[in-house]
């Protein structure tokens, strides 16, 4: 099984070629046909003592980088990852068949003000050791799974900044639904932005085709344009269409986008390297701008890799999911196609999110079976009591869970004491 995992993973990756790299026994496993290849992963993981979610779907993997008040926001070492500062503050990572994506000087070059899924304030960072590796003081941090699909909630602050925000992700089977809430600073007077994207073009040019509202931007860099109201936008990719890129804002969305050729000496990123020639690369950025001191901005996107320009068009107009709540305490998706609700919940009050009640902050992903995946990423809930308007013939021999099942409702109580943000499935 695991030279079969080995197989299929050299067998997708365009990047490394193991005919040339690998050693012997590798060449002996690709090329031994008694080894069947497997299948492409299929596998959502949280990382609950990492504060990290991962998402396999075939053809793409997407992760998210979080820090809390058990995990710092970055670690600098040995003069390495001098300008980390945002790298575990909701950054968001997609591998698609642009295999060398974040290979080719991709750390020396990228905007480290400016990394994808971030909301942040673009104030000025040093790179003094323990400037900004610090722990948060929000518990509320974390991720939970059923195998397949995924979500992730972070409440944020900022080093030395009043800046706070919830950002939730919301992973399915072809989409990713980022949403953010409660973004506010009063003190920091620096902008406050959210990067949706900061993607690393060709190499050479950086001619990528970027569309917005479904018309062609220019392909010259640097280039940057201000769009008052988008509802969709599209990023061809390198290797292929399937490496392409799309990106629905269910409410339009004022957007900056950005060209940039970016050209750097290694050594700002990573003070022991001797590299005396810059590295160099291109990228398409976009931010959403929510302006000086703002007061419980929001925003809301979806990631869909590997869509057509066309199949993007028909998504808009007929999208998948739905953001049922987007309010100070509570971020919400239905996944139509699915049949899945999706709940983060990050404050302790009664919520009713459709027919379904929950009594405390908790992650909560519910099927239209009635069967559901808890979790609580703050560690500190104890019970949790979800009550669903019908009778449920649950299944469960968990003692962690007491089913009470009435004329009208039942209600489920969930043990999560102990589990360190472990998520409790519960079945039919």
């Amino acid at each position: 099984e695991l030279l079969s995992f080995v197989k299929r993973m050299l067998t997708d990756d365009t990047f490394y070629d193991w005919r040339t790299k690998a050693g012997v026994r590798t060449r002996s496993v690709m090329n031994d046909s008694s080894i069947p290849l497997a299948q492409p992963m299929v596998k959502a993981h949280s990382y609950h003592n990492m504060d990290r979610v991962v998402q396999h779907r075939p053809g793409y993997a997407f992760g998210v980088s979080m820090f809390s008040s058990r995990i710092r926001a970055f670690e600098q070492t040995n003069g390495e990852n001098l300008q980390g500062w945002y790298t575990g503050s909701g950054m968001t990572y997609l591998y698609n068949k642009d295999d060398d994506h974040y290979t080719d000087d991709y750390w020396w070059t990228v905007d480290m003000y400016r990394l994808s899924g971030t909301t942040l304030t673009k104030a000025l960072r040093s790179t003094k050791r323990w400037e900004g590796e610090f722990l948060s003081k929000y518990d509320f941090v974390g991720s939970l799974s059923d195998g397949t699909y995924a979500i992730a909630a972070m409440e944020l602050e900022q080093w030395k900044s009043d800046l706070t925000a919830r950002k939730s992700w919301f992973m399915f089977d072809n989409e990713i639904v980022c949403i953010g809430s409660n973004i506010s600073a009063q003190e920091d007077a620096n902008e406050v932005v959210t990067i949706v994207e900061n993607r690393r073009l060709e190499k050479t040019k950086g001619e990528n085709a970027f569309m917005v509202n479904f018309i062609q931007q220019p392909t010259i860099s640097p280039w940057s344009a201000a769009f008052d109201s988008v509802t969709t936008a599209f990023l061809k990719g390198t290797a292929s269409s399937e490496a392409d890129i799309g990106y629905y804002f269910p409410i339009p969305t004022a957007l900056l986008a950005q060209r940039t050729h970016s050209s750097k000496l290694p050594l700002e990123v990573s003070s022991g390297n001797t590299q005396t020639t810059p590295a160099e690369n291109y990228f398409l950025s976009m931010e959403i701008l929510h302006g000086t001191k703002p007061n419980q901005a929001e925003y809301g996107y979806v990631i869909l890799p590997g869509i057509s320009s066309v199949q993007l068009e028909g998504y808009a107009n007929s999208p998948d999911v739905e953001i049922i709540a987007q309010t100070p305490a509570l971020h919400a998706v239905r996944e139509k196609t699915l049949g899945i609700t999706a709940i983060a919940l990050f404050e302790n009050q009664l919520t009713q999110v459709q027919d379904i009640t929950i009594n405390k902050a908790a992650l909560l992903m519910v099927r239209d079976d009635g069967s559901f995946v808890v979790s609580d990423p703050s560690r500190k809930q104890g019970t949790v009591t979800i009550t669903f308007p019908e009778k449920i013939a649950f299944s469960s021999n968990n003692p962690r869970v007491v089913i009470d099942m009435q004329e009208d409702k039942t209600i489920v109580k969930v043990n999560l004491t102990g589990m360190e943000g472990k998520e409790i499935e519960v079945t039919k």
